[in-house]
């Protein structure tokens, strides 16, 4: 008798990073597994995944006074609940990752320990340019040999104008938002991890 066995996103992530050997995905990896967990993961939603992945939250920090406000101030706002993982990774090696406010705020997380993962995080992560453009280009070429099922022309022009904006930081696209409604913040895990006993 065969056991079919349902891939959720926990045993699909699971699975990855127990066949990837060092536990690092690959690209089609890390975007099939947000696929499986978010709907509407359009293009903007994939390049925003990937620079977050390479730059960590460092551009959120600029003015660290109003990113701490507005993290306060979003986790007053959102519902605990356990619905989404707590962590996400962004990254192919899974060493950046997400934190998703509603289930850090069910489990009792601190506000002002993850502002702190979050700064500490931003000093660590010394991304580049050239690092994002390897992945980026990489989704590229998925996407045109059919690897990943995106619109080619969609990318080809979305591609476009992030080049001729020297690759911006972007928000969620519209439909996404409106799907998944995503409360997070970004950090390096072993930070996260090491700061957060929760």
């Amino acid at each position: 008798m065969v056991t079919h066995i349902k891939l959720t996103p926990l045993i699909l992530i699971g699975l990855i990073l127990t066949g990837c050997g060092q536990g690092k995905m690959t690209l089609t990896d890390l975007i099939q597994y947000h696929r499986s967990i978010h709907e509407n993961l359009e293009i903007a939603d994939v390049y925003k995944l990937l620079y977050q992945g390479v730059f960590g939250p460092a551009h959120l920090l600029q003015n660290s006074e109003s990113a701490k406000a507005w993290l306060e101030m979003e986790f007053t706002e959102v519902d605990p609940n356990s619905t989404e993982p707590l962590t996400e990774p962004v990254s192919l090696d899974g060493e950046i990752i997400r934190v998703n406010l509603k289930p850090f705020k069910m489990k009792g997380g601190l506000v002002e320990k993850l502002f702190q993962a979050m700064v500490l995080s931003a000093r660590e992560i010394k991304g580049n340019r050239d690092d994002f453009l390897k992945l980026w280009n990489e989704f590229k070429r998925l996407v045109e040999e059919g690897e990943l099922q995106y619109d080619w022309d969609e990318l080809k022009a979305f591609d476009r104008e992030i080049s001729e904006d020297d690759l911006p930081v972007i928000h969620h696209s519209r439909d996404y938002t409106g799907m998944n409604k995503p409360a997070y913040r970004v950090v390096r895990r072993k930070i996260f991890e090491k700061m957060l006993d929760i």
